[in-house]
């Protein structure tokens, strides 16, 4: 319950990371869901891309202010929705240019 924030009022939240994270995590289960069902192949490429971008990606959201909104300094939930966007756009990115590299390779 330490990083599970209910309010922001809730005591029991550390530096306001919960509610953030809890979102961000929404992409990464529609993304193993996808990957559930393609080849081992393009779960190993993805994985790659994983290991490196989601630490990258918390380290950033808990460095983050919690209440920004200037240009330089955005807010969490704004940081969580970009890197959000992102992640979910390269991985689809990388299945699909997995896949057709896989259906190019059976062909020859």
């Amino acid at each position: 319950m330490i990083f599970f924030c209910t309010s922001e009022y809730d005591n029991l939240c550390i530096f306001d990371i919960g509610q953030p994270l809890l979102f961000g995590f929404g992409q990464l289960g529609i993304i193993f869901l996808i990957l559930r069902f393609l080849p081992k192949e393009i779960f190993k490429a993805w994985l790659w891309f994983a290991s490196w971008y989601i630490p990258l990606a918390v380290i950033w959201i808990i460095s983050t202010p919690a209440y920004g909104g200037a240009f330089l300094s955005p807010s969490k939930e704004g940081v969580v929705l970009a890197l959000g966007g992102i992640y979910m756009a390269v991985s689809v990115l990388i299945i699909i240019i997995r896949l057709l590299f896989l259906k190019l390779k059976k062909r020859k």
